[in-house]
């Protein structure tokens, strides 16, 4: 059987068991297949089978700006090793420059920022830095959201309905370096693991994550780990109002089922 046919049928046996789109609220037919992590954050795009949704064809086409910045971004640190990574790097950022160009000239850091990556202590010692700006604060708190919306689906099988919503936040490695990572979320969450754990095909120390669902099941909490580049921070509630006070303070932190639609 092809490649292409193998795909189709794996559509049509997705569809068969939940056939809604799992981040427009349930309200559209999920038309393809979505991953999470996606595969531009996975080495040479070898990914393991798993944590693979459906998406309605506006909320796929919502993913794919923001899918290609934390593909760069996940590569902040380490740095790559070999050449066919270094190339792959490469090709991410000539993409980037192709399609979001506007992104890659926020990215160029001034000069206290170069001394800072400079002097990083540790592991963290002269490797680089990123000037992380309005737009791409923006992009990743949205790929935050969207990363929150899959796992609440993997962890209770429901679809973040129409009235509720998503807080996500995210911090850059950064944080690490100077000591003030919010320690206290993940605290509260089981160990890590990743996808294809175990396996020889695995995602270890690309992308882990953790989750924690109410015994309601109305509410779930995740954290996500992209390399030593940075981690996502979020929480989803059936209800919206239970984030009323955050989004009276900082909404940009909020986000509503549909979110991924140009036109939300």
């Amino acid at each position: 059987m092809g490649e292409a046919k193998r795909r189709q049928r794996r559509l049509e046996r997705m569809q068969r068991e939940q056939p809604w789109c799992i981040y427009c609220g349930g309200t559209a037919v999920g038309t393809s297949v979505d991953h999470m992590p996606p595969i531009t954050v996975c080495d040479l795009r070898q990914r393991p089978p798993g944590l693979e949704f459906l998406a309605c064809k506006e909320c796929h086409e919502g993913t794919r700006k923001v899918d290609q910045i934390a593909g760069v971004m996940c590569r902040a640190f380490p740095n790559p090793t070999t050449e066919k990574a270094r190339q792959e790097v490469r090709a991410l950022m000539n993409g980037l420059a192709n399609n979001q160009l506007d992104i890659l000239k926020e990215w160029w850091p001034d000069e206290q920022q170069r001394r800072f990556a400079y002097n990083a202590p540790g592991a963290f010692k002269r490797s680089g830095v990123l000037n992380v700006g309005d737009m791409t604060h923006a992009a990743m708190l949205k790929f935050g959201a969207r990363a929150a919306a899959a796992l609440h689906f993997e962890a209770t099988k429901q679809i973040v309905p129409s009235r509720g919503g998503i807080w996500a936040t995210w911090h850059t490695n950064e944080r690490i370096i100077r000591g003030d990572f919010p320690s206290d979320f993940a605290d509260m969450l089981p160990p890590h693991t990743t996808l294809g754990a175990g396996k020889k095909n695995t995602l270890d120390g690309q992308f882990d994550y953790s989750s924690r669902v109410t015994d309601d099941g109305l509410m779930s909490a995740h954290m996500m780990t992209f390399r030593l580049s940075f981690a996502v921070q979020a929480a989803v509630a059936t209800d919206i109002s239970n984030f009323r006070e955050v989004e009276s303070h900082k909404p940009h932190l909020i986000f509503r089922p549909g979110f991924l639609k140009r036109s939300a």
